[in-house]
């Protein structure tokens, strides 16, 4: 008995180069990574997502079950996009502390601009429910050991500003222990201000309207996003004192 091979389609969308042939399931993904991040997960469709693939949208129940479990496997390769990016990021900027840590929240702000559909996503989940617990349901674990370990970066990040120092091992926050960092009582109530600030900046310049309020509004976030940095990188500097040393 013999079986034949994945089906494999040349997709609409960016097409890799090191192929021009890709698993169905993969030219799905992407397409709705993309449909999705442009347009938010009301205004998507299944319609849509099947276009930009150049497949029959009965194809995607064959692949995935669902439009929802479709929307939860793109929302897992997006996320996995967001904390890679950040991180590269990070590697690219300056080796100074001040740097590392803008470059971190500048290159999470900018992925919102860029994916204002997947930023509702991720930070209102009920807004596509279904999608959002199939996300949990397939990808639960590495999904928050990826929250972790993006959390632990910015620690880090944050730590070293205040500590005035550059931690040489890039791979630090995949070994540091967490009752070490929940410890650090100090940088913690810095970070979830920095957190809880840049969410709230990025939700809302990732909205469309900020674009159709004309260049003022845009020019106006921007200075507020770096305010906000600004003045958190100031109270990190002036906390200086004590420090957890990096294992």
């Amino acid at each position: 008995m013999t079986t034949s091979a994945p089906k494999t389609h040349r997709g609409r969308g960016r097409p890799r180069g090191d192929s021009l042939e890709r698993p169905i399931k993969d030219e799905l993904i992407d397409a709705t990574v993309r449909i999705v991040g442009e347009n938010g997960t009301t205004d998507s469709s299944s319609v849509l997502v099947a276009r930009e693939a150049g497949v029959q949208p009965s194809t995607i129940n064959y692949n995935f079950t669902s439009w929802a479990h479709l929307i939860a496997h793109a929302g897992w390769a997006a996320y996995c996009d967001l904390i890679d990016s950040l991180w590269q990021r990070v590697l690219d900027a300056p080796a100074t502390p001040e740097d590392r840590l803008r470059a971190f929240l500048l290159a999470h702000h900018q992925w919102a601009v860029e994916h204002p559909g997947w930023v509702a996503f991720f930070s209102f989940p009920r807004s596509a429910q279904r999608a959002s617990s199939y996300m949990f349901e397939l990808f639960g674990d590495e999904l928050r050991e990826r929250i972790a370990l993006s959390n632990t970066r910015l620690y880090r990040l944050a730590a070293d500003v205040r500590d005035g120092r550059v931690t040489a091992d890039n791979s630090w926050a995949e070994t540091a222990d967490p009752e070490q960092i929940i410890a650090d009582t100090e940088v913690i109530a810095h970070t979830t201000v920095l957190t809880w600030t840049s969410i709230g900046i990025t939700v809302s310049s990732g909205l469309e309207q900020l674009e159709q309020m004309g260049g003022d509004a845009a020019r106006i976030t921007r200075q507020t996003v770096e305010r906000a940095l600004d003045d958190m990188i100031h109270r990190l500097r002036s906390a200086g004192g004590p420090h957890l040393q990096a294992s």
